[in-house]
C-alpha cells in the first residue's frame, strides 16, 4: 500500500544520488542547526528513570547525529539508539542504505518492536512523531504525540486516532512524568 505524499525508496535514492557534496560541506551547512531546547531535558528523564530512548527516523544516520550533536551532551548522545537509514559519503557521492526492504525503506513500527525485544520488557511505549511515516509507528505506542498541525497529527485527525498534539517537548517532558506517576 502506497502512503500518499511518501516518496519511495527509489526515488529517495534518486534525489540523494544528485548531492554532490563532501562530508565537510555538508557540516559547515548545517553548522547553525538546532534541536528543540526541551529535547534535552526528555533525554535527561529518560536517563534517570532508566527508560530506553529509541529514535525511528526515516532520515539518515550520520545527518541526524550531526543535527543531536548541536543540542546534546556526550552522555545524551550514547543513551540513545538511532533506527534509521544509513549514509556513507565518499568525496562527493553520497550512499543510503535503507533500514529494510519495506515499501518506504525503513519499517518503523519493525523498529519500535526491536526496541522493546532489546531490553527484554514490555514497557510502554511513547512514540512522538511529526510526518506521515510515523503512521505505522503509531498504531505501535501506548502514548501518542503528535506535532500540532503537521501530517502525524492532521492524519490521526482525519483517522479519529487518538493522540496529544504537542507543540515542543516541554509538553512531553510534562507528560512523562504524569505518565511515569499513573503507573
Amino acid at each position: 500500500m502506497a502512503v500518499s505524499g511518501t516518496a519511495s525508496p527509489k526515488f529517495i535514492v534518486q534525489e540523494w544520488s544528485g548531492v554532490n557534496m563532501t562530508w565537510e560541506t555538508a557540516v559547515n551547512l548545517l553548522k547553525d542547526s538546532s534541536i528543540d531546547p526541551h529535547f534535552s531535558g526528555v533525554v535527561d528523564w529518560c536517563i534517570a528513570h532508566s527508560v530506553p530512548l529509541g529514535i525511528v527516523s526515516a532520515g539518515l544516520d550520520k545527518l541526524i547525529g550531526l543535527h543531536f550533536e548541536h543540542g546534546l551532551t556526550k552522555e545524551q548522545l550514547a543513551y540513545m539508539d538511532i533506527f534509521s537509514n544509513k549514509l556513507e559519503v565518499a568525496g562527493t557521492k553520497w550512499v543510503i542504505t535503507f533500514a529494510d526492504d519495506s515499501e518506504l525503506g525503513h519499517d518503523k513500527a519493525a523498529s519500535i518492536k526491536k526496541v522493546v525485544d532489546r531490553y527484554k520488557v514490555a514497557p510502554r511505549v511513547v512514540f512522538i512523531g511529526d510526518g506521515i511515516s510515523d503512521v505505522a509507528s503509531a498504531k505501535e505506542a501506548d502514548y501518542l504525540f503528535a506535532k500540532r498541525g503537521l501530517d502525524l497529527d492532521n492524519w490521526c485527525e482525519k483517522n479519529g486516532v487518538k493522540r496529544e498534539p504537542f507543540d515542543d517537548f516541554s509538553y512531553i517532558a510534562k507528560r512523562l512524568e504524569e505518565i511515569n506517576a499513573s503507573l
